[in-house]
């Protein structure tokens, strides 16, 4: 099971960071199985997260906020006011806030984000060759008033106040696995490239086959995907 991350202080960021250069990748989307392109590039104080389907030529921007969020079935998928999409965001946004990334605009050729090896190392790697530029505004946050508690299923999530970010997280699988993992992580601290950037899909073995059995999970392969069987 996971520990506890060595913990280092440092100080946090308080202002907007942007890539200093376009960095670039072509993959398969783990779902669709087909190769796409994609692009990563610098963008002004407050863009946020922007994806760009440049395989389409009109409406084909898609800003990557909570309520543009229209899928988490085995990926996260957003989608804009013209039903245009783009899915498996998930390991390119962890790249991007992991390292403390704040505007950036996705370019990507298809309706899914290439996988590479499951992980964020790729695109963390990618983003390291070429660095951060701080922009002149700062970053703005949200603070924690009052304990908020989701549950949906056998999930539940809490947001505690606390005077730094802390994300503590358990999994337990209904025996499915014989122990349950947990983890803390300090985002504003902790070092995400080192921790948590080669965390990767996973999944187990009949879920795999009824996956693929329904025509899904195409791109899955042992080289971008961790398959659990019985022992």
């Amino acid at each position: 099971p996971w520990g506890e991350l060595n913990h280092h202080e440092s100080a946090p960021v308080t202002k907007q960071q942007t890539l200093a250069k376009t960095i670039r990748c072509i993959g398969v989307g783990v779902h669709s199985g087909e190769s796409v392109a994609m692009a990563i590039k610098p963008a002004a104080i407050g863009t946020g997260y922007v994806f760009v389907r440049t395989d389409l030529s009109e409406n084909n921007r898609i800003k990557a906020t909570w309520d543009n969020v229209t899928d988490t079935m085995m990926s996260t998928r957003i989608t804009n006011e013209h039903g245009v999409s783009v899915s498996t965001i998930e390991h390119i946004i962890a790249a991007l806030a992991g390292l403390h990334i704040h505007n950036a605009v996705i370019e990507v050729g298809g309706p899914e984000v290439p996988i590479m090896d499951g992980s964020s190392a790729d695109f963390v790697t990618l983003i390291q060759s070429v660095g951060l530029k701080t922009q002149n505004a700062p970053l703005k946050v949200i603070k924690v008033l009052k304990p908020i508690q989701v549950s949906l299923g056998k999930g539940t999530a809490f947001l505690l106040p606390a005077n730094e970010r802390r994300f503590s997280m358990e999994f337990d699988f209904s025996g499915r696995l014989a122990e349950s993992s947990y983890l803390t992580y300090y985002p504003d601290s902790d070092d995400f490239a080192e921790s948590l950037s080669d965390s990767r899909t996973f999944g187990f073995f009949e879920d795999a086959q009824k996956l693929q059995a329904a025509g899904l999970a195409r791109g899955a392969s042992l080289q971008n995907t961790v398959v659990i069987g019985d022992t």
